[in-house]
This record gives structure tokens, sequence and C-alpha cells, in this order.
């Protein structure tokens, strides 16, 4: 009967730490980025009465093209060139400073905008569709 309970007890010890490590944050949500072949849409879904102010890190004379504020009321969607606003990286981290009043809530994204660059194999069953188109050409 005692070992029973010893593993009841692991039991729910184990459920509880798998549920733990496997909740997301939920900022994780509130952040999306749709890319292009020169730039990347990134988008923050705000909650009123914060104002939002969305950066990268950028050489300076290109900081207007790299960051906005926006209004509580406003949607916090920005375009950001790659060549001006991350040093022509397609990976990159975005900030997001949270502001009411004296309140401030920082976050920040990774964006990842690579093109995976591995050539793209043949499976078995192309090979194989390959192999007797051949025969009947011949």
């Amino acid at each position: 009967m005692e070992s029973f309970k010893i593993n009841l007890a692991l039991i729910f010890f184990f459920i509880a730490f798998a549920s733990a490590i496997n909740k997301l944050d939920p900022e994780e949500y509130r952040f999306s980025y749709r890319c292009f072949e020169d730039s990347v849409v990134v988008s923050f879904e705000q909650q009123s009465p914060y104002e939002v102010h969305l950066y990268t890190v950028s050489s300076d004379k290109d900081e207007y093209r790299c960051s906005r504020t926006f209004t509580p009321n406003e949607p916090a969607i920005k375009e950001l060139n790659f060549k001006s606003c991350s040093y022509a990286a397609r990976q990159f981290q975005v900030y997001v400073d949270e502001q009411y009043g004296r309140s401030l809530q920082q976050h920040f994204f990774s964006v990842n905008c690579r093109v995976p660059e591995t050539p793209r194999e043949l499976s078995f069953w192309d090979k194989l569709t390959q192999i007797f188109k051949s025969d009947r050409e011949e």
C-alpha cells in the first residue's frame, strides 16, 4: 500500500512538472511576423491603455525607418527592411516596450526569415519513377 502511494505521488509530480515545462509564454502569442524578399512585417497585439514602442538595432541614420511608437488605439504593425534595420541579416531581434505612465514592460522577440539552403533530395519514389521513365524512353 505504501509503494502505491509513492507511485501515485510520483505520477502527480511528473504530470505537474511536464505541464509547467510545456506552458508557453503568453507574450509569444501577441507577436507575429511575415517574411518577404527584402523585408519583414512585424505585428504586436497591444493591450489598452499601453503605448507600444517597437524597434530593432540599426544604424543611427536609419533609426526612423526601424522604430516606431504606437498609440494605444493604433495597430502596432511595422515593415522592417532587412538592409536598413538588421544590417542585411534575415535573423535578428525585435524589441517591444509597452508603457503606461510609469509602468514599463520590455519584451524581445526573434525574427527568423532565413531560407533553408539545403538542396532538395529526391525521395525513393522520385528516383524509382525516374528509372522507369528512362527505361520506357529507350
